[in-house]
């Protein structure tokens, strides 16, 4: 399935349910967006948590590459997000803190805040 041509989005859709559901079962209400800039720049999921927004890219790749943060990069200076507080979800296993976001494997979703 690495080459199929619906791979990232299925990949996507499948985190945006799991966020989802991880919230609903927390008795949270899913307050979730997505946010694009006239097709050149976009996050794919934003949590509204009491009015602060936590930016989160969703990457199927299991490697992580450089542009993997440019929505990010974009989205952070313009909404006051922090670093701390945004999230690469990719199709690998690793977790890291890098400058720009927290990375997480699609396997560390209950990592993200609630």
């Amino acid at each position: 399935m690495n080459r199929h041509f619906a791979k990232g989005a299925l990949f996507e859709n499948f985190v945006v349910n799991e966020v989802m559901k991880n919230r609903l079962n927390q008795n949270l209400y899913p307050k979730q967006y997505f946010w694009n800039a006239a097709g050149s720049h976009e996050i794919d999921l934003l949590l509204d948590q009491g009015g602060r927004l936590f930016p989160i890219e969703i990457k199927s790749g299991r490697t992580i590459g450089p542009h993997f943060f440019d929505g990010l990069q974009y989205f952070q200076p313009l909404s006051g997000a922090l670093p701390e507080e945004s999230y690469l979800v990719y199709g690998g296993d690793e977790v890291q803190k890098r400058s720009v976001a927290q990375v997480l494997s699609w396997r560390n979703l209950q990592d993200i805040p609630m």
